[in-house]
């Protein structure tokens, strides 16, 4: 690893000091930008095809076609509703 000159590596503290807030020139503080928003609260993550499969049988079984619907891929919702998902498999 090669260090840099003691000069150099003042200014890159100083310039990282700056641009991250830590301080202004002249010693006065910079105030920060406003934090970025925290992320949404927890998303489920879709479930494994295995899993996916169980609960579709589970909703169909039970008549749960609004639960059923969209555990379909993409093509078979784009063709279909849950009332026809319920009129075709009940």
């Amino acid at each position: 690893m090669r260090l840099l000159p003691l000069p150099a590596a003042v200014g890159c503290a100083a310039a990282l000091a700056a641009w991250t807030g830590c301080a202004a020139p002249g010693g006065e503080s910079r105030e920060r930008a406003p934090a970025a928003p925290a992320p949404p609260a927890a998303v489920a993550e879709p479930p494994g095809p295995r899993e996916a499969l169980a609960r579709f049988a589970e909703a169909v079984d039970a008549g749960r076609w609004d639960e059923a619907w969209p555990l379909l891929s993409s093509r078979w919702r784009e063709r279909t509703t849950p009332a026809l998902l319920a009129r075709d498999l009940a």
